[in-house]
């Protein structure tokens, strides 16, 4: 810190140099012009008095002793007029010296000010092998990912105002707001697009879960109306029932959630990227509650639509197509694992199922599988490329 300190009053010094010596040069270059016109002035009286003498003496006539003594005063009127008062020479200098103290005083106190505002004294120096140069290099990809992102944001954001009716473009618009974290945007994008579809469950459940992002997780009285509005349309949503429950668990009825959540277990496949979260919030819930995950069974209706799941399952599924829904027994051993074995098992089946896209890049299904676990993962690059895949299919 010594050093910087000291490094930085050398540099402060040299700009003073730079800026505050010629104000002070200026200020004798004043004084040096206003001598040499009081010169000039005594000069020119002599020169009078000479006249005099020269006619006394007969050496000048009359007529050229005036037109000497007309020359001698022109000049001497000029030099009298460029002669500034003493007042105005003082306060000449005066302000020039202000001046150069001030600007002085301006550029030391600004400097370190803006530092201390803007810098961070306390931090000490990072010398080169002890920066984190791939935490850096991954900043400025990041920072170029959403600058590229914002561009296109924006492309889209103009082609919607010319074509409002496009429900698909609202939805992806607002696809993107939320992946880049702009909920505030994303609620009115999809405001737009549930305004052209308000009969599709899919975009009032999307709509609430905007709302949800933008009211920093609670469900509040707008969203959980389209969440209940959606149940009834679609039951088996899985996304539906987690946010219900959620907001079941916000009022503290844990048994309710936890209710909820066992349902979501039963119906959900074993590699449904979202029971990794699920399973998560079920141990606090369990936790806040006081119960055992044997004090929790599926509702009939949840084992009903699991069953009906099921039935439409091949035996065997094939690479990109949902795996036959997960028997009780499956339930139970999952309810008992830890958050990183779940964590672990999730992380598997997402890998896996990647990898059966690149044997059939054109499952949509598969990608939107794909697409919702990596957002759930957390990893949003993957997730906005799973996006893309999406769209590029959907435009065939």
């Amino acid at each position: 810190m010594t050093m910087f300190w000291l490094a930085a009053g050398v540099i402060t010094l040299g700009v003073l140099v730079f800026v505050v010596v010629p104000l002070f040069r200026a200020a004798n270059t004043s004084s040096d012009d206003t001598q040499r016109t009081d010169y000039d002035v005594a000069l020119y009286k002599d020169q009078l008095h000479e006249i005099d003498r020269d006619l006394e003496r007969g050496i000048l006539t009359l007529e050229q002793a005036d037109a000497a003594r007309v020359e001698i005063q022109r000049k001497l009127l000029i030099a009298a007029e460029q002669k500034p008062s003493e007042f105005s020479t003082s306060k000449t200098l005066f302000n020039n010296k202000l001046s150069a103290c001030l600007v002085a005083l301006f550029i030391t106190a600004g400097t370190f000010s803006l530092y201390m505002q803007l810098g961070i004294p306390q931090f000490p120096n990072l010398p080169y092998a002890e920066r984190d140069i791939e935490s850096e290099r991954r900043a400025v990809e990041d920072n170029k990912l959403t600058n590229e992102m914002a561009v296109m944001l924006g492309k889209l954001a103009k082609r919607l105002e010319k074509d409002p009716d496009d429900v698909e473009g609202w939805q992806l618009l607002a696809r993107s707001l939320i992946s880049v974290r702009q909920y505030d945007d994303a609620v009115h994008a999809y405001k737009r697009a549930y305004a052209l579809l308000p009969n599709d469950p899919n975009v009032a459940v999307d709509y609430a879960e905007s709302l949800i992002f933008s009211n920093q997780g609670q469900v509040n009285e707008e969203a959980r109306g389209l969440l209940d509005t959606s149940l009834k349309a679609v039951p088996s949503d899985p996304k539906i029932r987690y946010y219900i429950g959620l907001s079941k668990a916000q009022a503290e009825d844990y048994k309710g959630a936890l209710q909820d959540w066992t349902d979501i277990a039963a119906m959900s496949p074993p590699d449904a990227p979202w029971m990794m979260t699920v399973r998560q919030q079920m141990e606090q819930a369990f936790t806040d509650a006081g119960l055992s995950p044997k004090d929790i069974k599926p509702s009939p209706e949840a084992l009903e639509i699991a069953k009906s799941i099921k039935a439409r399952m091949p035996a065997a599924s094939a690479p990109g197509q949902n795996a036959p829904g997960p028997s009780a027994e499956d339930v139970e051993a999952a309810s008992k694992m830890s958050a990183g074995d779940q964590s672990k098992m999730i992380r598997g089946m997402v890998d896996r199922l990647a990898q059966k896209l690149k044997d059939n890049p054109d499952d949509l299904e598969g990608w939107t599988r794909l697409a919702r676990a990596y957002q759930v993962l957390g990893e949003t690059e993957k997730a906005q490329d799973a996006m893309k895949r999406i769209e590029e299919l959907k435009n065939r």
